[in-house]
Formats: C-alpha cells, structure tokens, sequence
C-alpha cells in the first residue's frame, strides 16, 4: 500500500497495461494505500469507472491489532458483501492499508486530444454528442470557455478521428441543442462540468491548451 502511484504507473506501463481509473500522483507523493482511502478517481472515471471499481481486495491493521484480509486477487473473488471496496474513500477510518489488490487495463494504443472553444453548456452537450455517436473519449475538461476531449484506442478506431468529431458536431448543432435549449438542467450539468475541469486541469499536465497526439509503443 506504500508503493507511490508513480512507479505503480512506470511498472505497468513497461507491460503494456494502467490503472484505468488514472488517480493523480500530485507530483510524485501519492501512494496506493493514500489514493484508495481517500477515493481519488482521474478524468477516465465516467468512462472507465471509479477506483472503487478497481478494488479486488484489501488487507489492512484495524485498531485493535489484528491483521484483516478481505477479497481476493482474481476477478470474481466476493460471496455477500465486498467490504474491500468499503475502505476505499473511508479515510483511514476503518484501519490501516496495508495491501491493496488492483485490477488493471489494457494501455491504448493511441491517444488523442482535441481543443474546442465553447460555453460550458454547449461543452457539455457537445460531450454528450461525441458519447452518442460512440466516439472513444476518456476524458473531458473544460475551462475559461475551452473544452478539452481525450480520444483513447486503437489506431483504427481512432482513423478519421476529425471526420466523426466533425459528425458529432453537427449532431450537436442540428439535434442536441435544439431539443435542450429550453431546460434548465443542462445548465446546471454545465455548471458543475465546469467546476470539476477547473480541477482536473490543475491536476493533469493533459490539459496544456492545445491538440495534441500520443502513441504507445
């Protein structure tokens, strides 16, 4: 559970393979046990899931001194409650962290990002409109008035990738805004979108103010 997030990162990255979650590493300090017991989840989370989703099993030291085992290290491992997963965002309250079980992901292939500037409203729309058409985002981010949408796959999934951006963009135009124009709860969404990407890109250097491309070897 001491491990830091960084070098758990390096290592399965040398096989090909991530923590799907992406929890942020603040520069170096953040440790496994430190990230599951405070529950922090990157930008990949609406699309890959929370970090309690990772958790296969858990040890950790309770208050009185005895040594608790929970779960396992294969997929399906729990029969009743999964009290591994409880400890995840607990704080430290329940007990010490000792070993952590994590599942990983397959590292994608490719990895794209593209800028948008637009409203915080239409930014949330506009996602919505890329999820629609089944285009591979990972992550989002928006702030003062710029979205930022990470494409994550294959390189043939992700061949002609301006094409059905431009596809969705359209959809958004034509279809999504019209229909949602008159409803208050999109702009909240909005709110809320903005206020979590203003987070998300103090965190992660993915959000540098422009398009950009990454390949894994």
């Amino acid at each position: 559970a001491g491990t830091p997030v960084a070098e758990l990162n390096q290592v399965l990255a040398e096989h090909g393979q991530m923590l799907a979650c992406e929890s942020p590493g603040f520069g170096g300090a953040a440790t496994v046990g430190g990230t599951v017991a405070a529950g922090i989840s990157g930008p990949r989370r609406p699309y890959a899931g929370a970090l309690r989703d990772l958790v296969l099993g858990a040890e950790l030291l309770n208050g009185r001194g005895e040594i608790l085992r929970f779960g396992g290290q294969v997929m399906k491992n729990v029969a009743g409650y999964d009290l591994s997963r409880l400890l995840v965002g607990s704080q430290g309250c329940l007990g010490i962290l000792l070993a952590v079980s994590l599942r990983v992901a397959p590292q994608p292939q490719r990895e794209v990002t593209r800028c948008y500037e637009m409203k915080p409203v239409d930014a949330y729309r506009f996602t919505s409109s890329c999820l629609a058409k089944f285009l591979p985002v990972t992550a989002s981010c928006h702030s003062e008035n710029v979205l930022w949408l990470r494409f994550s796959g294959s390189s043939a999934l992700l061949a002609d990738l301006d094409r059905k951006c431009q596809a969705a963009m359209v959809f958004f135009q034509r279809v999504v805004r019209p229909s949602l124009e008159a409803q208050d709860c999109s702009k909240n969404f909005a709110a809320a979108f903005q206020v979590v990407g203003q987070q998300q890109r103090a965190l992660y250097p993915l959000y540098s103010g422009r398009s950009e491309e990454h390949t894994s070897e």
